[in-house]
This record gives C-alpha cells, structure tokens and sequence, in this order.
C-alpha cells in the first residue's frame, strides 16, 4: 500500500473546535469538537501541511497517531506531543515538578488546553503546580477552580 492510500487517527487534542478546508482535494470543511478523533487519509494530512498555518495546525492541536506518518509529515516531536488525556492526568495527580515543568516547556498548544481544563476538573490540587502553570502560561488554576 502506497502512502496516499493509507488511513490513520488524527484526535483534535485541544480545548477548541480545529476546523480545515483544503479545496484541491474536494473538502469543503472539515470539523473536529475537542477530543473528536477522525480517521483522514495521508494526501489529507500532507496536503494541510502544505497550506499556511497547517503545519503549525497539525503541531499544536492535532494528535497524528501514526508514528511513521507524524515522522514523516511534521518530523520529530517533543515527547510530550503524544500526551493523551490519561498521561495529562496521570502528570496532574501524581507528576513531578520536573515533568511538569517538562511538560510546560515542550508541550504544544493543544496539550495545554486539556491540562488546563483537567486540572479544573480533576483538580489540581499541588500549589507548586498551580503557581508553575500561572508563571509560565499565565493561567490561573486555582482562581478557576474557584470559580467553576
């Protein structure tokens, strides 16, 4: 199977709608609700990055869960592109400082939309984390959790 054949995963990781069109290929508009996975074929993917602003689109807020294809289109990752809902839990409740310090540095975009609303969620409940996240993204979890 030749890549433009291939289909695969692609999770809008973020807080926010991701919306699209790529026209050369027929779509008109492509929609994914925040958490929403859909599975697009690689002339799709490849395609989006070629437009302006797609490639920083796929980087920051969609998830490419194909290894070889996220390599192949967008190039190496931090690791913390792949956090999934449940590592972002796992790094509010039981991380370290350093991980999520990590974490803040590295992550993209989307992944820090998801810790954000996990954290009011869950809550985060570690004061060190909440001032990290404050100092460094300029959001203020425990003033969110207060008012949820």
């Amino acid at each position: 199977m030749n890549n433009s054949d291939r289909k695969f995963s692609v999770t809008n990781r973020s807080g926010g709608r991701v919306h699209y069109e790529i026209p050369e290929l027929g779509i008109k508009s492509r929609d994914y609700a925040p958490g929403e996975t859909k599975t697009i074929g690689y002339n799709e993917l490849e395609a989006l990055s070629y437009m302006p602003g797609g490639l920083a689109l796929i980087r920051e807020y969609l998830l490419v869960q194909d290894q070889e294809v996220r390599q192949e289109i967008i190039g190496d990752v931090e690791p913390e592109y792949n956090m999934t809902a449940e590592d972002i839990k796992n790094l509010i409740l039981k991380g370290s400082m350093d991980e999520w310090l990590d974490c803040l540095d590295f992550a993209p975009e989307g992944v820090i939309d998801l810790l954000r609303s996990l954290s009011i969620e869950l809550p985060l409940t570690d004061t060190q984390k909440m001032a990290a996240l404050k100092d460094k993204k300029n959001i203020d979890i425990a003033l969110a959790i207060a008012e949820r």
